[in-house]
């Protein structure tokens, strides 16, 4: 079968499959603080991609803030991640002081 034939019978794919790197669901607890601040706060990963991540927190971030996040899974066989990250995106969702943030990956700790 040429190649030609062989692209034919590969579905296309859908557009979250279209980025560069895939993201991984991820369902985590997160803490993060923003560079330079000693107050930790708690939030909720959802994903995680080699470029970024997003996460639901009850604090309000601005974009183009950079913060301190790391990941530390309780059964974990992978090191924590430990990252700068520059918020991109930030969401209201589900009401008061619920709030969803995309950011991009500057820096690993």
């Amino acid at each position: 079968m040429a190649q030609s034939q062989i692209w034919q019978h590969i579905p296309p794919r859908n557009y979250d499959e279209k980025r560069s790197f895939r993201r991984m669901n991820m369902d985590c607890p997160i803490s993060f603080a923003t560079t330079g601040e000693h107050e930790t706060w708690e939030g909720q990963c959802k994903n995680l991609s080699a470029q970024g991540l997003l996460f639901n927190t009850r604090k309000l971030v601005a974009v183009g803030t950079l913060v301190d996040v790391n990941i530390t899974l309780k059964k974990a066989v992978v090191e924590p991640f430990n990252a700068v990250v520059e918020v991109v995106r930030v969401s209201n969702v589900g009401g008061l002081n619920n709030y969803e943030i995309a950011a991009r990956i500057k820096q690993m700790k």
